[in-house]
């Protein structure tokens, strides 16, 4: 579990996969509220995860959480959310049914002494 979260976040899964022979850490985790957030990192290309993932972005934006340049996307259809960014040569993908508010919990406690 990232630093920092309380115990009211609950991790369900983790592993390692690969993606297109690429290695792609995924790690899921049940937010205080009860809805779902996961997390991928790769090298791999973000935007190709979120549409593996079978997603499709309808909306997106660049926002900035702590200093760091975000996109937040939003897919109208399945009413699922996420944000991505890049650290290095690492893309880290947050998505699911959390609210925007909780993922940015999640991804702050991820990048904590970055």
């Amino acid at each position: 579990m990232p630093a920092g979260l309380a115990e009211t976040w609950v991790a369900t899964s983790g592993r390692l996969e690969q993606i297109q022979n690429t290695p792609l850490w995924r790690f899921g985790i049940v937010t205080p509220s009860g809805e779902f957030a996961g997390v991928k990192v790769s090298e791999y290309d973000v935007v190709k995860m979120i549409e593996v993932s079978g997603y499709q972005i309808t909306d997106s934006q660049e926002v900035t959480v702590e200093n760091l340049k975000v996109t937040q996307w939003q897919d109208s259809y399945t009413n699922e959310r996420g944000l991505y960014y890049q650290i290095d040569d690492e893309n880290i993908l947050i998505y699911g049914t959390a609210s925007f508010e909780e993922q940015f919990t999640l991804l702050n406690s991820l990048t904590v002494g970055s």
